[in-house]
């Protein structure tokens, strides 16, 4: 696991036992790939700044440094009943759930977006596969 995983993985793990972590990342992943619900990274950007934390979402794209954001913060964005949901997708609960978006989502954008700005398509497919490959190990 490269730098990345390293990274990415050990914030997932100080939260998260193994099987959490794991399913986690797996539905950050299914986030900015549009299969919760959602239509991919650009909406998912989108419905950060709707909710007022635009100017953390534009910070996760540039390349300038991220601005966190609080679990809290992350269920205003996808509200109590989502977190909710995503708390059992992922084994947990919705505290959980908030703590380890709020830590991986920031660090998956900005990974996903080197250039600076939302790509979607064949370029925004292989940087996934890459990140996947690299969180996961395949």
């Amino acid at each position: 696991m490269g730098l990345l995983g390293s990274i990415v993985a050990g914030a997932a793990g100080q939260m998260l036992g193994g099987g959490n972590k794991a399913n986690l990342i797996n539905m950050v992943l299914g986030m900015v790939q549009g299969q919760q619900g959602g239509g991919g990274l650009g909406a998912l950007v989108q419905q950060f700044t709707q909710a007022g934390f635009g100017q953390q979402a534009q910070s996760w794209v540039s390349t300038g440094a991220n601005l966190p954001i609080s679990p809290d913060d992350m269920t205003k964005v996808f509200g109590q009943g989502q977190m909710q949901q995503f708390g059992q997708q992922m084994g947990g609960n919705s505290q959980e759930a908030a703590s380890g978006l709020s830590s991986l989502l920031p660090e998956i954008i900005n990974q996903l977006t080197p250039q600076g700005n939302v790509t979607e398509g064949s370029q925004f497919d292989g940087l996934l596969g890459v990140l996947k490959s690299r969180l996961l190990g395949g």
